[in-house]
């Protein structure tokens, strides 16, 4: 699910306030594009089994020059419930 503005604006407040480093890990530079929310499919129902752990959603960062992707929770944001 792609992220609209204020969303954007909402999470590179939060990146600054938690001082993220804003140079790519991949290629250097630092300039970002934000990607979308990746949520994780609803629960199975009715006692089926579960691979994995718990899951959360994701927001991607993707790097403008390298398309490395950066991903961070989206609930500390406050971009998900």
């Amino acid at each position: 699910m792609p992220i609209d503005a204020s969303q954007h604006e909402q999470l590179l407040d939060w990146l600054r306030a938690k001082g993220v480093r804003q140079d790519c890990l991949a290629c250097g530079t630092s300039a970002w594009d934000p990607g979308d929310i990746i949520a994780p499919p609803a629960a199975p129902s009715g006692g089926g089994t579960v691979i994995g752990g718990p899951s959360f959603a994701l927001v991607q960062l993707v790097c403008r020059n390298c398309a490395y992707v950066m991903h961070f929770a989206c609930t500390p944001i406050g971009l998900h419930p």
